[in-house]
């Protein structure tokens, strides 16, 4: 049995089959919109009693912040303990996406029409709409990806108009909130920065 983590319950989930996935679909406010055959698929990626915190199908963002490309298509996006997985609904040649946690080095959210959640890692930006609350969704990517985060200092050496707030996680990441551009920084090492205003933490 799960938790209720920021107003969705038992988290994480064992998917095991269709109606499993159906189920947390819903209960993140989507509409299932793949067929069975489809979702067998998306579902045939995770590996056995792997559990996860976040499924939906929706439009997804990717821009390769190394040579620029970019591409935007239906996707299931799938959150576990271990991996963030981009699973196109119709499938083609192109790969799928997936990306262990430990990459994911920021996160936000955003109301443009609907409720938006951006990601970054060190070569890709990601962005996907939801139907559930962005807010939400971005405390629960905090929690899985850097635990949920307690103060400890705040830097202000950086030269910037933004202010920051270090953390501590439980994890071997550190989460930075931005209050200037309101993203959340995962900080692994010793010195990061804000990739969305550029500011220095240590």
């Amino acid at each position: 049995m799960g938790q209720l983590l920021f107003g969705f319950k038992n988290l994480p989930r064992q998917i095991e089959n269709v109606d499993d996935a159906k189920k947390l679909i819903k209960d993140f406010n989507a509409f299932v919109i793949s067929s069975k055959k489809t979702i067998n698929r998306v579902l045939s990626h995770l590996e056995p009693g792997e559990p996860v915190y976040f499924l939906q199908e929706c439009v997804t963002k990717i821009l390769n912040r190394e040579t620029n490309e970019f591409t935007d298509f239906t996707a299931f996006i799938i959150l576990t303990d271990r991996r963030l997985l981009i699973i196109r609904s119709i499938s083609s040649e192109i790969a799928d996406t997936v990306i262990n946690i430990d990459e994911i080095s920021s996160v936000e959210s955003r109301v443009d029409w609907t409720d938006k959640i951006s990601f970054r890692t060190k070569s890709l930006a990601i962005e996907f709409g939801t139907s559930a609350e962005g807010e939400s969704i971005r405390k629960l990517f905090i929690f899985v990806v850097g635990d949920e985060p307690q103060t400890t200092n705040i830097d202000t050496t950086a030269k910037t108009d933004s202010t920051a707030t270090v953390v501590a996680s439980t994890k071997k990441s550190r989460v930075v909130v931005c209050s200037g551009c309101s993203a959340t920084v995962f900080i692994r090492g010793d010195v990061s920065k804000c990739e969305y205003c550029g500011r220095y933490v240590e």
